[in-house]
């Protein structure tokens, strides 16, 4: 399992039809979440910087320094866990 954690605003809905309703959150905070988990090795996690400055006194974290992430201009100072 991997897991990649960002924070900040999404829109959430209902999308499908009558045969088929799914419920789900898009944007792109749910975009930059999802290509940090794809960056994350097995068994570990990645946050981003807005993430690690909400949760950073409850759990530790290794810098993992500035990496580029597809869809992003410039790179981001991503963090493990």
């Amino acid at each position: 399992m991997r897991i990649g954690l960002n924070s900040g605003p999404v829109i959430v809905g209902s999308i499908g039809d009558d045969l088929r309703m799914d419920y789900t959150a898009i944007g792109d905070t749910t975009n930059l979440a999802a290509r940090m988990e794809s960056m994350a090795d097995p068994g570990t996690v990645l946050v981003s910087p807005i993430t690690y400055k909400r949760v950073s006194q409850q759990f530790d974290f290794k810098p993992l320094g500035e990496t580029k992430v597809k869809g992003k201009e410039e790179p981001l100072d991503v963090l493990g866990g």
